[in-house]
């Protein structure tokens, strides 16, 4: 369990660096590739949504937060180290 605890604060810590605005991380998915010896994780956060997609939405906007959650797919070799983040749309 160490070790997902370990993956999580690793590629929160990476995408901290290219999304400074980024909160409320979570822990979605886990899988091991035991044949590669790879692993993939998928956390999410919570972006402020730009001012444009707010007036764009007004009506819905009144009705939630200014705030979308996105996905992210990070890829870490066999040392546990990252080697590639994909982005998802919802």
């Amino acid at each position: 369990m160490q070790n997902l605890k370990n993956l999580f604060i690793n590629a929160k810590a990476q995408l901290q660096t290219i999304l400074d605005d980024a909160i409320d991380f979570r822990f979605e998915q886990y899988q091991y590739d035991e044949k590669n010896e790879k692993t993939e994780i998928v956390i999410s956060f919570l972006l402020k949504k730009d001012s444009k997609s707010l007036i764009e939405n007004s009506v819905t906007s009144l009705l939630s937060l200014p705030y979308d959650r996105q996905y992210k797919q990070v890829n870490f070799n066999s040392n546990n180290e990252i080697e590639k983040i994909l982005i998802f749309d919802k």
